[in-house]
């Protein structure tokens, strides 16, 4: 019974998890105080591609948290201390954040938004790009054709009169004939 999916609304998601108290109703404030926290852990950061790439330009979630701390795990392998955890304050830092994220289920929360605006929003401007892009794709195929045409009847155009002038048509750089 346990496995069993529930169809809810993408729209209603956010409702549905406070309702059932899965989150908080006010989950937006602890949200801030993760983001503050964020903010301070990427202040120190090691050089690493993947993690420069997570942190450019993006709204960091809780899944890019979790995928910061996988790599951190890596590069920070030397700090283990004899009981298993890790010394490093990068670590510390990262591993607050995801607990923060998990008291009040505020990742629940959260990825349901995103989800919400993903749909609304991103999918349809990601849409009309898509068919602007196509639409200029055949447009350009289109000039393509045009102007190919258009070179062939030059090209023609330009063998008559050297053949009227004349000239030898066959040592012409600009014709193919």
């Amino acid at each position: 019974m346990e496995d069993m999916p529930i169809d809810i609304h993408y729209n209603k998601l956010s409702d549905w998890l406070v309702k059932r108290r899965h989150c908080k109703a006010n989950w937006q404030e602890s949200a801030i105080k993760i983001r503050e926290k964020i903010n301070t852990a990427i202040q120190d950061m090691p050089a690493h591609d993947e993690i420069t790439s997570l942190l450019t330009g993006t709204y960091i979630n809780y899944f890019h948290c979790l995928r910061i701390i996988e790599i951190l795990k890596t590069t920070e392998a030397n700090s283990k201390n004899i009981f298993g955890s890790y010394s490093s304050q990068r670590m510390k830092d990262w591993q607050e954040v995801v607990q923060l994220y998990k008291v009040d289920c505020v990742y629940l929360a959260e990825a349901a938004q995103m989800l919400s605006r993903n749909v609304n929003y991103e999918l349809p401007a990601l849409k009309r790009q898509v068919a602007k892009c196509v639409k200029s794709q055949q447009d350009s195929l289109r000039k393509e054709a045009e102007y190919s045409s258009l070179s062939a009847d030059f090209r023609g155009k330009y063998a008559d009169m050297c053949q009227q002038y004349g000239i030898e048509v066959s040592c012409c750089v600009y014709c193919s004939g």
